[in-house]
């Protein structure tokens, strides 16, 4: 199965002494997710601490990885958004890629992970760029606290104060948006709002203060897109697509639901 090949290959990346204790801390520390990785490990026949690690690779991988985030607002000044989700073995993710959803949210994930790096509720969409920077062992992985977030949550406020009352275990760029209203939250010792500046809003990999050295983000802002046509060409572009762009994902804010959807 081409989803046990991917966990192979991210404990290939993640795994190590520190990990495996790591591991048995989250899974100890979050009984309410005993079901999901019990699930996980028995069907794909897998210890279930390694289940646990390739559900914390983001926070393990300590931000190596890119992404690239666009955010626009249309002719009617509601928000749209185009994003690839970058990581390693991009065709193992492409395959396993679903979309997966409740009662509390909808997100682009793929199988086996029970977090959300890509998601959207009835209020606001909440999107992880990696950013390397701190390791706080006491801290919820990223991963499951964007979960929780969007699963709690009925206001764009009520994120926000969660985002920013939260102890994370790594650092992240954190995306908030609805139709009307974006932030932008950089995980590092404490949650910090970034200053945004013109549309199109673009996040990549890197701090507030360093964002400018990043060809990709460089690109996205000369290119300009104007709306969710525009923005597909650019993140196809050969200065912005990666060679492990996995996922190409858009949501759209103009509908009364809030669509959500993937190539």
């Amino acid at each position: 199965m081409s989803i046990q090949q991917l966990f192979r290959e991210t404990l290939n990346l993640v795994d190590n002494p520190l990990a495996t204790k790591l591991a048995q801390k989250i899974y100890n520390s979050y009984p309410e997710y005993h079901y999901e990785f019990n699930s996980i490990a028995n069907t794909l026949k897998l210890n279930i601490l390694d289940v646990v690690k390739v559900n914390i690779a983001y926070d393990l991988a300590m931000g190596v990885f890119g992404c690239t985030t666009i955010v626009g607002k249309n002719e009617n000044n509601l928000h749209w958004i185009g994003r690839n989700m970058d990581w390693f073995s991009p065709d193992l993710i492409k395959k396993n890629t679903v979309i997966f959803e409740n009662n509390f949210y909808k997100s682009v994930s793929v199988y086996g992970l029970i977090g959300v790096v890509t998601g959207i509720n009835k209020h606001f969409a909440l999107i992880v760029n990696a950013l390397p920077g701190i390791m706080n062992n006491s801290g919820i992985p990223v991963l499951f606290g964007t979960r929780k977030i969007l699963e709690s949550c009925n206001s764009f406020e009520e994120a926000e104060e969660k985002i920013k009352e939260t102890e994370w275990l790594s650092s992240g760029l954190l995306t908030l948006v609805n139709k009307n209203q974006c932030s932008i939250y950089e995980l590092l010792e404490k949650p910090k709002k970034r200053n945004l500046n013109n549309y199109p809003i673009v996040v990549t990999n890197f701090d507030e203060n360093n964002q400018n050295a990043c060809a990709r983000y460089q690109r996205a802002k000369q290119l300009n897109p104007k709306n969710l046509i525009e923005v597909k060409t650019v993140l196809a572009d050969s200065q912005v697509k990666q060679d492990i762009t996995a996922q190409t994902i858009f949501i759209n804010f103009e509908e009364d639901n809030y669509s959500l959807f993937f190539i």
